[in-house]
């Protein structure tokens, strides 16, 4: 009977709160509440009534003491009673609690929020509880204009939300357009928490209801997708996971708009985004109901983690991808079953994989190759890697695509990131790796033929020499000729730059080391030649190149030089009369000599021929110039180089008559010095070599002297520096041609006035090698020297000497006196008179004295 008064009161309570229009029917039968609970639940009711009527005073304290007590009864008796009882306190406090969450003071609200969610997460089942709450927290969540002030209020009714999800389930569909106004309006919240609130929230929506859940799915896609781009890492990652769950269950198409967001995606910087991307790909590849359809737009999300910086998360995608790859296997199985039999990939890669990717490379690789050329190097970056990963499982598939894929190749071996270019080098030499190459070589070859620049050629080079590395040299050895051949032709080196060569450095070495080279050994000597000749600083790199070259032949580099070195020099003797200074036979002439070394000396028939034809006066005078230079660098080493099998004394007479004493003849400018300059620095070196004998000399003595003595008044000081070597170098080497008879005397009767002259010179340096070259002419006169018929001479030359006795430069005055010292031997009765006669004039007598002790002591 009691029980019954109890109910008859609560229902005429209920009905009094229908009265005031917030419901039009009880909201609480007794049999919604099992029999066994009705007396617990009826006890708090009583217990708790007066609280409840508080909500709806007008004393905002008395609000909150009434809301604040009826948490913590709530609370306590959560802890206590069964879920059925808390079932009924739900319906039977909803609507005031509802009230109280539009309370103008935010501790209210806070507290109305947190009482819902203790009855919503307790009760049994909230179903007929969601038409009073849904309204109200569309109301203050999923309007436009945000009517919760606080964010942290607003954060708490999307957690109430998500416990109702929980609770019911199914019946959560009824409510989709509700649930999609808020979770929009979440997503867009400024709150970042809101975000990942809201977020999880359509998860749990989208499993709970997936039927309802696609009708609505095309609308919740733009918020979630520009959530992607918020700062919070945690908020992008479940924003991801969310996307991931919006394409599982709501409608294919929207993978279109979420293509471009998730795949910046793999980029991101926070490893943990990274890894949600991979595992939501994984999971729309084996669980998106039209995943065949969209294979091509998921599998680069996957593919990319195989490529992570952070090998867990490689292993972690490599095993997901893999995962994918069995399913595929098992429902696709009829189909593969030959390539599962028989075809087995060649790096044990599962066959399922392989398949997806042969099967969609198709759609994926023109998007995927103009990212590899974007302007923005993160795209570039993932493009490639994503690129590798690609090739790594199409293995052979990839030869029908070579010709979209080579071409931007090309341009990323060039790129400025240096990792960048390397992946464009490994994608080259994946190529070849797999993929024959009679498929490869014709493509390639006219490309680096065909360049437009030399920037276009070298990295057409860089494309091959990775496609070389990685090919099987087995396959690769019909091709030589044509890639030899290739390499031959003037434009890989002769007009390119540094980057050019280097790659044509490279490859010979890759062909050394892959191939049987032995029928085009001289073809990639010779190519090594021409780098060295266009390219002096790359002469240790082309030595690293023809090392390996000798090795493989079982030979030294001195013998390849040996083999091969006539057959270019004819090659280049055919040519030499068209040279100018810019010819690359020039260039690979002075490059073979340079290096030859002692090859050369048994080839100076071949050798001295072009040096004639490019040494006549005729000819450009910097082509003569560089011609001088390295004749006088090789005679520096003779013993080494051109003399090396003592054959070039053969040869000195007409090296002096032809090649240097023409071009000794005066002519105004700078450069025509200059290549007198030069000549006499060949002519210096070449009697410095001890291969010019007193009678070579002898041969050409008169015309050589009178261009000497016209070299020793030249108005440039380096040509009169190298002249008075030159002088010196003869008087020291072939005395005879100067002493002995009239002739011999009279060249040196022609040499003498012009080296007191030099004693004059503006440069010390001169005046100092001058003296060095007077000591041998002294010492000439002082042998068969007629003084009578010559006392004119003498007296010339010792009235020149003593000038410089007293020079202000003691070196200079030091070397004078040594040098009349001798001259006592020749006439000291002359050198007396001479040295009377300037005694007085010098500063010093001392100098004076002292010689004519000397020449007292010779008279006596």
């Amino acid at each position: 009977a009691s029980a019954v008064c109890v109910c008859s009161c609560r229902l005429t309570h209920n009905n009094n709160m229908a009265e005031d229009g917030s419901a039009g029917v009880s909201l609480l039968l007794v049999d919604d509440v099992p029999a066994d609970n009705r007396e617990a639940l009826d006890t708090i009711i009583q217990r708790t009534q007066r609280d409840v009527n508080c909500i709806g005073d007008n004393d905002r304290s008395t609000r909150k003491r009434a809301l604040t007590k009826l948490l913590k009864e709530l609370t306590d008796e959560a802890a206590r009673q069964p879920p059925a009882v808390m079932q009924g306190l739900l319906m039977h406090m909803v609507k005031p609690l509802l009230r109280a969450v539009a309370d103008v003071v935010e501790k209210c609200r806070e507290l109305a929020i947190d009482c819902l969610q203790k009855l919503v997460t307790t009760a049994s089942n909230t179903e007929k509880a969601l038409p009073y709450i849904m309204p109200v927290l569309v109301s203050r969540l999923g309007t436009k204009d945000i009517v919760e002030t606080t964010e942290e209020l607003r954060l708490a009714l999307t957690h109430l939300l998500t416990a109702i999800v929980a609770t019911v389930k199914q019946p959560v569909g009824v409510f989709i357009d509700e649930f999609s106004s808020i979770i929009q309006r979440g997503l867009a919240d400024p709150f970042p928490e809101m975000k990942r609130s809201s977020a999880k929230l359509l998860m749990d929506v989208a499993r709970a209801s997936p039927e309802r859940f696609h009708m609505v799915s095309k609308t919740l896609t733009a918020p979630l997708l520009q959530t992607l781009n918020h700062q919070h890492s945690k908020v992008r990652q479940q924003t991801v996971e969310a996307a991931g769950v919006l394409l599982r269950f709501g409608e294919g198409s929207s993978i279109d708009q979420a293509l471009q967001p998730l795949a910046q995606c793999t980029m991101d910087q926070v490893p943990a985004v990274r890894k949600t991307i991979y595992n939501v790909a994984g999971m729309l590849l084996m669980e998106m109901p039209d995943r065949y359809s969209y294979w091509h737009k998921l599998l680069p999300w996957l593919l990319s983690g195989l490529s992570d910086d952070i090998p867990e998360l490689r292993d972690e995608a490599t095993a997901l991808f893999h995962k994918a790859g069995e399913q595929f296997e098992k429902e696709n199985e009829k189909d593969l079953k030959e390539k599962l039999d028989f075809s087995r990939s060649v790096q044990g890669l599962p066959v399922g994989c392989c398949e997806l990717v042969h099967r969609n490379m198709s759609k994926i690789l023109p998007g995927l190759l103009k990212d590899a050329v974007d302007w923005t190097v993160p795209a570039r970056r993932q493009a490639m890697r994503l690129l590798m990963v690609m090739l790594t499982y199409a293995e052979e598939n990839v030869t029908m695509y070579l010709e979209k894929i080579l071409p931007p190749l090309s341009h990323v071996v060039q790129d400025d990131e240096k990792d960048i270019a390397q992946l464009g080098v490994s994608a080259a030499e994946a190529i070849g790796r797999f993929v024959k190459p009679d498929a490869w070589v014709d493509l390639v070859l006219p490309h680096v033929q065909n360049a437009a620049s030399s920037t276009a050629r070298s990295s057409h080079m860089t494309v091959l020499a990775g496609l070389l590395r990685g090919c099987d040299g087995a396959l690769l050895q019909p091709r030589l000729s044509s890639i030899t051949a290739v390499l031959q032709e003037a434009d890989s080196v002769q007009h390119a730059d540094k980057a050019v060569r280097r790659r044509v450095l490279e490859i010979v070495g890759i062909l050394t080391d892959k191939l049987d080279v032995t029928s085009v050994e001289s073809v990639l000597f010779e190519v090594s030649l021409n780098v060295l000749a266009v390219d002096d600083s790359l002469s240790q790199e082309v030595t690293n190149t023809l090392e390996p070259l000798a090795s493989k032949q079982a030979c030294t580099v001195q013998d390849l030089y040996a083999r091969h070195t006539q057959a270019i020099l004819l090659k280049l003797r055919s040519t030499c009369e068209d040279w100018t200074r810019h010819s690359h036979g020039r260039l690979l002439f002075e490059a073979l000599l340079g290096t030859a070394g002692s090859v050369l000396g048994k080839l100076l028939p071949d050798i001295v021929p072009i040096l004639r034809v490019n040494l006549d006066q005729a000819k450009d005078v910097e082509l003569r110039m560089s011609f001088f230079t390295l004749v006088a660098r090789l005679l520096q080493r003779a013993d080494q180089s051109l003399n090396s099998d003592n054959q070039l004394h053969s040869f000195a007479t007409e090296m002096m008559d032809s090649f240097i004493t023409p071009n000794l003849v005066w002519q105004s400018g700078r450069a025509a010095a200059a290549l007198r300059t030069a000549a006499l620095s060949c002519l210096h070196a070449l009697l410095s070599s001890h291969v010019v004998t007193a009678d070579h000399v002898g041969a050409v003595a008169d015309k050589l002297m009178a261009q000497l003595v016209s070299c020793l008044e030249d108005d440039f000081e380096q040509t009169r520096l190298v002249a008075t070597q030159v002088v010196r170098a003869l008087l020291l080497m072939a005395p005879q041609q100067f002493s002995g008879g009239f002739a011999q005397f009279d060249r040196l009767h022609k040499l003498y006035p012009e080296l007191l002259k030099r004693l004059d010179d503006n440069n010390d340096e001169i005046r100092l090698l001058t003296l060095r070259a007077w000591q041998p002419l002294v010492q000439i006169m002082a042998g068969q020297y007629d003084l009578a018929l010559y006392h004119a001479h003498i007296d010339f030359i010792f009235k020149g000497l003593l000038i410089h006795l007293d020079d202000p430069n003691p070196q200079l005055q030091r070397g004078v006196f040594e040098l009349l010292q001798t001259g006592v031997k020749v006439d000291a009765k002359t050198l007396t008179e001479h040295l009377q006669a300037a005694r007085s004039r010098h500063r010093s007598p001392e100098l004076c004295d002292q010689l004519l002790a000397e020449c007292a002591k010779v008279s006596a």
